[in-house]
């Protein structure tokens, strides 16, 4: 009995002592998930791909504002659209998961965005193929604000395609 007596008393020394460490980890453990949780929902701007679009008049586009390929939201403009040489141009980030799924030729279609009539959106249709601008080169991609544009420009696409299966 006095083993017993003798362990429980060594056991409940220090009470206040053990109370404080798990207090520690405690603090540690909330602390580790904050940081990891921030870290996962900083990762797509972190590893994320800034393109700029450029617009003959971006009239209607906001900082903020969803950008989709081929109805996937992959991205977002990230300021209010900047006048350069008379052209509107617009940075977009593409989220870290979409940052190559820009190809060469695709060009930008202002809309109503489908999950917020109220707002507007980028959307992307690809007239070209290839891979997209290396990053950090100053290539821009065309933005347009009207169907009308870009049928326009997907017809002058089909037309230098077609012409140049003629002259080959």
């Amino acid at each position: 009995m006095r083993l017993v007596w003798d362990n429980a008393l060594e056991y409940n020394q220090f009470p206040a002592r053990k109370t404080i460490m798990h207090a520690k980890d405690r603090a540690v453990a909330i602390v580790g998930v904050f940081v990891a949780f921030a870290a996962l929902v900083g990762c797509d701007r972190i590893g994320g791909r800034t393109i700029t679009v450029e617009f003959r008049n971006a009239e209607g586009v906001r900082g903020g504002e969803a950008v989709y390929i081929a109805g996937v939201k992959v991205g977002r403009v990230t300021d209010e659209p900047s006048l350069v040489n008379g052209r509107a141009r617009v940075s977009v980030l593409i989220s870290r998961k979409n940052k190559h799924g820009v190809p060469a030729g695709t060009v930008f279609l202002l809309k109503a965005d489908p999950s917020e009539p109220s707002k507007q959106c980028l959307v992307a249709y690809s007239l070209g193929s290839g891979p997209a601008p290396p990053e950090g080169s100053e290539a821009s991609y065309v933005g347009v604000s009207s169907r009308a544009e870009l049928l326009f420009m997907m017809s002058a696409e089909k037309a230098t395609k077609f012409w140049e299966g003629l002259t080959k």
